[in-house]
């Protein structure tokens, strides 16, 4: 499957490949650690979204293993077996 560029002039009548050739390679590197700057960051953030999702899973299963512990207690009684007692 091709994929279709349309190359659009820019202001001042120069194409895309006109202007990155036109760029120095200070401003090649500038562009280039601003780049790394927001990948840095936005990697942070998704780290900070797992660990709260993390949390609260952890969250979740340790409150649903409660419920279900207090659920066994109360059909089997003292939290015995409901054999026991008889």
């Amino acid at each position: 499957m091709e994929e279709r560029q349309d190359k659009v002039p820019a202001a001042g009548g120069e194409s895309p490949d006109a202007q990155n050739q036109a760029r120095t390679p200070q401003e090649e590197l500038a562009e280039l650690r601003a780049a790394v700057v927001r990948y840095k960051e936005e990697a942070e953030h998704n780290w900070q979204q797992f660990l709260h999702a993390a949390a609260d899973l952890e969250n979740y299963t340790g409150v649903s293993a409660a419920r279900g512990r207090r659920a066994a207690g109360a059909i089997c009684g003292a939290g015995g077996r409901p054999d026991r007692g008889r």
